[in-house]
């Protein structure tokens, strides 16, 4: 334990640049609007609903609904970025 490995020295060296500050953010900020223009697809408030609803019932029926539509391959796009989304954004903050 205690042994970085080669990228988070990496990181931990970089993170006083300002260069790779604003690179990280850049690259964020264009997920979140590449994000937001898959969900406008399927309809944004839907999409966040089904992200955030603590109901079964009603993660079912936006689901279903995409399903029946033929547009839950659009939802499952988002996941692409999603993947990296958490590198993407802790890089930027740190």
């Amino acid at each position: 334990m205690g042994r970085l490995t080669g990228a988070e020295n990496y990181v931990l060296k970089k993170s006083d640049s300002n260069f790779l500050i604003a690179l990280f953010a850049v690259i964020y900020f264009t997920s979140q609007i590449i994000l937001g223009t898959i969900f406008h697809k399927i309809g944004t408030l839907q999409a966040f609903m089904l992200q955030t609803t603590l109901s079964s019932d009603k993660f079912k029926d936006i689901a279903s609904g995409w399903i029946a539509s033929g547009q839950i391959g659009i939802y499952y796009q988002h996941f692409y970025l999603d993947y990296f989304h958490p590198l993407w954004y802790s890089i930027f903050l740190s």
